[in-house]
């Protein structure tokens, strides 16, 4: 493709909404918010449809592949502006432009005539009622699918392949945040007179012929309901296609109506805007358009939700009888069994022994690796950037297998739920195919270095070093979910042994007794596409290598130039040699034994090799190794320097201390401080731990409510005990001082914060399940402990993350705290960050902190729904009660934590800041257990129990004593 001069075009610009670097954040935060709605809404839709068999009916299935589409319409887009956003780039390759174009225009067209099917099966539905499973049936259904499929696929290749044909002018400016045809065809130079034709005839073809179809539809459906004599039979037959038809005006109100107003306007702007509804406002209100309006889809979140958080089942069903959108007999059955590599009992003390010492040696290995290169300033580079990613992969890769596999062996059982089968389904995936496209990634950055060394640090600039492995994580989940959803949809026969010691994907597939077509075509599909293509990847990168390197002259050079490449073809050959080969020869003989050898090879030997190849064939590495051993004998240091970004090395200056500055300096002040957050202290220590010895000693209280209540008392005394006694210490001592080492502990035990936000919402959901279902014991008497236990690992992951980001931090020589503790925004308002730990930091506050809350506030709307539907106002006030006190204490919480922190940020002053810390790291801890005790009959009587007990066993003593 080239201009009129026969230059070639690499890149086009776009423009986006706004060139005001003011606005980028808040187009960044609404664009990414409405993204990530959109994925979870539609993906929440095609969960619920898969796991509920009441929806396997032609018009879900529909929907389904709707949502299904919706979410691939809208990752066609919107993910390449936020990136450009992020990297302040306009620029889009032109590859890159057309392969927008295609998607947009398949996706787009696939919405449009999905509709059109949908409003098909609406009209078989009511107008033909009693030959409506005869005619929809599943051949029909998969057959009008197909088609819409390749219709929308012929209209794209015939769009791009007219685009391909024109000339551009110099000026490759596109007023759009992404290549529409439309805009792209008024950047040529050349005749656009068929293209125009073409993209008329087939917005009218593709674009017309539907609507006229869905009007078709609509007249005939109207005509009828029309026709029902009963007005409550009209209003229930309209019910049923009351969604779509929101959705289908939705879809077309916001593409014609808006288009033709921005026509009329002739503003890229209004077009850029026109764009947004119905590219991105339309596939976000989708899924709340047949959610909230339908009660069948409500029906089956509910059902999704409680099936994930008790136990998964699954259902098994005669052969004869099992249909993709038929229902029949059901059974239900909680787990698998593992059968492992050897059933012979004398082999078991073995195998444990064995594996334990692997695994072992993979964590430790690896965590060193990671230690290793986040310590040592010489080795933040891209290829050591993307080896510790790699290593933490491993670490995962390993754990999501070999615990289970050890707990079978001690426990000699060999169960493992459906719920856990799933999950270990997912991540294995996900870590398998990620250990897949990292390596890839660390081929092409060799073929960088080697082959165009000059420009390296130029091309492996830290932003595309994020993007890649940004993408293979995006890559790695999309596909894992597709895999599992694939499962999900399965029923299975009374055989339920795996003959491995993990859930491996095709071995699941093979225990089911429905037809497995589809599933072994996505898998084979996925297998060529996510092996294949980076093991082509690979190879391309290595005869690019192998040819610079043969161009060398002198043999030194040569040996210089592989040795770099060396530890990671070691690699490569190892992880494809065993999950190839090996895989190959299994194949061949037909023997579950030799497949489970297999995985052996490539889940736990690759991984535990890699430091070892990485480490023994690396001087960088060995060196890292052993000043990273010396230092840790000595004393945990701080880097100090200024570094433009994290793959850059400054001047270094090591120091040990952060001084913490407190509240004030002033002296006469200092006493009253010690006096006042030692009785606040020591107030919040007792009355928690007063709380903990009631609701222990109190059989009454053993309900999963004081549980949690216990749990939350218990994260209040540490939360406290992070920072209180430091803090009294340094008034005491008159020593502002904190060590490095201590510094880092207080950030990580910050994970108590966290752990009571979680708490707090996991109580919200003990409320819920309390006021609206009647099965509430039976539900929460097995999700306590997951529930606790889950929210352990999430602070612990967060708080570890945290931390890490601390680690990787070189801090400037002002080194003075404007805090009475290690607050970790504090402590990055002394280093130099970038990009790329700003977005970190911003996802993990989203996460941790707005999700809690959204969870909490979704609770409480549910019980007071149900509390509203109470007839008596006696119902009411009692319900409510109940949930009062935990209701003080959330308002407490986020009121302080939010409130004043708001305020603080608006006034910018460090001293409003230490206010809003008081308040929720010590004020709320303290209060909690007054709330609870005061407001709660059971709290007072266990506490007066309690005391009672106390005074006996005194008076006992006193007595023996006498």
């Amino acid at each position: 493709m080239v201009r009129g001069n026969n230059t070639p075009i690499s890149e086009f610009l776009l423009l986006g909404f706004s060139d005001k670097p003011e606005l980028q954040p808040v187009l960044f935060g609404l664009f990414l918010s409405m993204y990530l709605i959109t994925v979870l809404g539609n993906l929440l839709i095609i969960l619920a449809i898969g796991s509920d068999s009441h929806l396997h009916t032609p018009m879900y299935f529909f929907l389904s592949n709707l949502s299904f589409v919706d979410i691939y319409f809208t990752s066609t887009t919107i993910p390449k502006m936020l990136v450009n956003i992020q990297t302040q780039s306009k620029a889009i390759t032109y590859a890159g432009c057309l392969s927008q174009i295609f998607f947009f225009i398949v996706f787009g067209c696939l919405d449009n005539l999905l509709l059109t099917v949908m409003a098909y099966d609406r009209y078989v539905a009511i107008c033909h009622p009693l030959h409506y499973t005869v005619i929809m049936n599943p051949r029909l259904c998969g057959l009008l699918v197909l088609v819409s499929f390749i219709m929308s696929t012929l209209d794209s290749l015939l769009q791009c392949k007219m685009v391909l044909q024109l000339s551009f002018c110099p000026d490759l400016k596109i007023p759009h945040f992404f290549c529409e045809p439309k805009q792209m065809t008024q950047l040529a130079c050349s005749d656009t007179f068929l293209n125009n034709i073409v993209m008329y005839f087939a917005t009218v073809l593709l674009g017309g012929g539907p609507l006229a179809g869905i009007l078709y539809s609509y007249s005939k459906i109207v005509s009828s309901i029309r026709a029902i004599p009963s007005a409550q039979g009209k209003y229930k037959a309209f019910s049923t296609c009351a969604s779509h038809l929101s959705v289908v005006s939705l879809f077309y109100g916001t593409s014609l109506g808006v288009y033709l107003s921005s026509a009329g306007t002739h503003s890229s702007q209004s077009n850029a805007v026109a764009s947004v509804m119905y590219t991105v406002v339309t596939p976000m209100l989708n899924p709340f358009i047949y959610s909230l309006r339908n009660k069948d889809i409500k029906g089956a979140l509910k059902r999704f939700f409680v099936m994930v958080v008790t136990k998964g089942t699954i259902i098994l069903r005669p052969k004869n009888e099992l249909h993709l959108m038929e229902a029949g007999n059901l059974t239900r059955v909680s787990e698998f069994l593992l059968l492992g590599l050897s059933e012979e009992s004398d082999l078991q003390p073995l195998l444990f022994g064995l594996f334990l010492c692997m695994y072992l040696i993979t964590v430790l290995g690896n965590l060193l690796i990671i230690l290793a290169v986040s310590s040592d300033s010489h080795l933040h580079t891209p290829m050591y950037f993307f080896l510790s990613n790699l290593s933490l992969v491993d670490i995962c890769f390993t754990s999501t297998t070999i615990p289970k596999m050890l707990l079978n062996i001690q426990t000699q059982n060999k169960a493992i739920t459906y719920a856990g089968c799933i999950t270990q389904m997912y991540f294995l995936i996900l870590f398998a195919v990620l250990d897949d496209f990292l390596l890839t990634v660390m081929a092409y950055d060799r073929f960088v270095a080697i082959c165009h060394p000059l420009h390296y640090m130029v091309i492996m600039n830290p932003q595309l070093c994020g993007l890649l492995v940004l993408v293979s994580w995006i890559i790695s989940v999309l596909n894992s979910l597709l895999q599992c959803l694939m499962v999900l949809r399965l029923s299975f026969c009374t055989a339920l042994e795996i003959p491995h010691f993990f859930c491996e994907l095709n071995q699941v597939v093979q225990l089911t007794c429905s037809e497995t077509f589809l599933n072994n075509m996505v898998m084979y599909f996925s297998a060529v596409l996510l092996a294949g293509g980076p093991l082509a990847g690979i190879l391309y990168s290595y005869s690019k290598i192998v040819s610079s390197i043969r161009a060398i002259p002198s043999a030194q050079g040569k040996h210089k130039a592989f040795s770099t490449c060396a530890s990671h073809f070691s690699v490569v050959s190892l992880f494809y040699g065993t999950s190839l080969g090996v895989y190959l020869s299994s194949a061949g003989t037909h023997r579950s034994q030799s497949s489970t050898t297999a995985s052996v090879m490539y889940t736990v030997v690759t991984p535990m090799l890699n430091p070892f190849i990485y480490s023994l064939r690396n001087k960088d590495i060995k060196g890292a190794l052993r000043r990273f051993f010396g230092m840790v004998g000595k004393q945990g240091t701080i880097v100090l320097g200024l570094m433009n970004s994290p793959m850059e090395r400054g001047n270094l200056t090591r120091v040990i201390n952060f001084l913490l500055l407190g509240f004030t300096e002033k002296p006469d002040l200092q006493p009253l401080f010690v006096s006042l957050f030692l009785s606040m202290y020591l107030v919040t220590f007792m009355g928690n731990l007063l709380t903990i010895l009631a609701i222990s000693s109190d059989s009454h209280l053993h309900t999963p409510m004081h549980f949690f209540l216990s749990n939350l008392s218990l994260a209040d005394i540490c939360f406290t005990s992070t920072t209180i006694p430091k803090m009294l210490v340094n008034i005491q001592t008159q020593n502002e001082v904190i060590t490095y080492a201590g510094c880092l502990s207080q950030i990580f035990f910050i994970v108590f914060g966290c752990l009571d936000n979680f708490l707090l919402t996991v109580m919200a959901h003990d409320w819920f399940m309390a006021t609206c279902h009647l099965h509430y014991m039976v539900i929460m008497t097995c999700l306590c402990g997951l529930l606790a236990l889950g929210s352990w690992c999430i602070s612990v992951m967060g708080s570890l993350l945290e931390t890490l980001m601390v680690l990787r931090l070189s801090f400037c020589t002002k080194v003075e705290i404007q805090h009475f503790f290690c607050d970790f925004p504090e402590v990055l308002k002394l280093a130099s960050l970038d990009t790329l730990v700003n977005s970190i930091i911003l996802i993990l506050t989203l996460l941790l902190g707005v999700f809690p809350l959204s969870g909490i506030l979704f609770s409480y709307t549910q019980i007071f729904s149900s509390i509203l539907k109470i007839s008596s106002a006696g119902g009411k006030y009692k319900a409510f009660s109940t949930c009062r006190s935990h209701l003080l204490v959330v308002s407490l919480f986020y009121g302080t934590g939010l409130g004043v922190y708001l305020s603080s940020a608006a006034t910018s002053s460090s001293r409003t800041s230490l206010v809003a810390s008081v308040m929720y790291t010590v004020v709320t801890s303290m209060l909690n257990p007054f709330i609870y005790s005061l407001r709660n009959k059971d709290m007072k009587r266990a506490l007066g129990g309690l005391f009672i007990r106390v005074a006996a066993v005194k008076n006992k003593a006193v007595t023996e004593l006498s």
